[in-house]
């Protein structure tokens, strides 16, 4: 049997968490512009989809910062197609 006491630290690494968040966040952004712009799926219903949701989920969140993925994914659809910046 393995002991996860060993393998568990007391306290997170919150860059770590960070980066692995924001690289997450990144490969969402791209994947859905890399559909849009191969035109298998609409940009404007995909925004609305997203507009939609973050709408729906809105009421039960406590903390606002928890839709940033989404509002990436939308702001990054709106931008231009040539201004992509994932920093």
């Amino acid at each position: 049997m393995i002991n996860m006491e060993v393998y568990v630290q007391d306290t997170p690494d919150t860059q770590g968490l960070s980066a692995a968040m924001a690289g997450f966040l990144a490969s969402q952004v791209l994947t859905i512009r890399f559909l849009v712009d191969q035109g298998i799926v609409e940009k404007e219903k995909v925004i609305a989809y997203f507009e939609a949701a973050i709408d729906g989920m809105r009421p039960g969140i406590a903390d606002e910062r928890s839709l940033m993925a989404l509002k990436g994914i939308v702001a990054s659809l709106r931008a231009p197609a040539d201004s992509i910046n994932l920093q």
